[in-house]
């Protein structure tokens, strides 16, 4: 066996979420500097709970001329799911007859998560008093989905549950720590991209039960509460349901509850 020094990458996920748009294409790349959309100016009177949804989802605003672009929704949201990990690891290699095998004994030192946002809304709501908007509201809902709690603690669970990972390699293969760290960041990859679907899949179900914010939510803390369950994880046919069964059942997981808006 063979231990090597800590390794350590950035693994960016670009969970491109079209929240009232399943397709959001390159509008943007298409644009003049004519009808570029504008950021966002300087707003007040933030609501203190949508000011910590802000703050925790790093939503940036971004805002368009309906008269120059004609979205199919009018508003989306969009976000970058990044996961930062650490690890430790050790590896063997064995020949199998005239195949060769490497096996790979990740430990996870320190794994983190953190989401971006961007949200995207007709000119009108460039203002100070757009923060009741029925649109704007039903945006901030999708960043509620993708700011729960409980998403940090799943990929960390999952990315854990990485013990062992054994390969088949050509014997030539020359294996190196590069190497070793391209068979573990796609195992991570994998996990990742896995928890981005869910978010995905999560915010179709708000668009689906709300049709796309026109309706309210019939019982707002039934629904978020429901999300990241056991039942929905299923109902989502998440990959790594079983890896995530025992993180799920888990005491401090079922406490953890997910930041909640009041319906204006």
């Amino acid at each position: 066996m063979h231990a090597t020094s800590a390794r350590e990458r950035r693994i960016a996920a670009a969970g491109m979420l079209s929240l009232l748009l399943s397709v959001a294409g390159n509008a943007a790349a298409q644009q003049t500097a004519a009808n570029k959309p504008a950021t966002e100016k300087a707003a007040a009177g933030v609501p203190a709970p949508l000011q910590q949804l802000i703050d925790a989802g790093k939503v940036k605003f971004e805002f368009y001329d309906p008269l120059r672009n004609r979205p199919r929704y009018p508003g989306r949201t969009e976000f970058l799911f990044y996961v930062d990990h650490q690890y430790r690891f050790q590896h063997d290699q064995a020949r199998r007859g005239t195949k060769s095998f490497l096996t790979i004994q990740p430990t996870m030192q320190k794994v983190t998560c953190r989401v971006e946002h961007k949200m995207i809304l007709p000119q009108r709501l460039n203002s100070d008093d757009r923060w009741n908007d029925r649109l704007l509201r039903h945006e901030f809902d999708h960043v509620v989905i993708s700011t729960d709690p409980r998403i940090a603690m799943l990929a960390e669970h999952l990315l854990r549950k990485i013990r062992r990972i054994t390969v088949e390699v050509d014997p030539r293969q020359q294996v190196d720590k590069r190497y070793i760290d391209g068979v573990v960041s796609e195992e991570i990859r994998q996990r990742r991209d896995a928890v981005i679907g869910l978010i995905q899949a999560n915010y179709q179900r708000l668009d689906d039960v709300t049709h796309h914010g026109i309706l309210p939510l019939a019982d707002r803390e039934k629904f978020f509460t429901s999300l990241y369950t056991e039942e929905n994880l299923q109902q989502a046919d998440f990959p790594f349901a079983a890896d995530a069964a025992d993180l799920l059942r888990s005491r401090a997981y079922r406490a953890t509850l997910p930041r909640q808006v009041p319906e204006q």
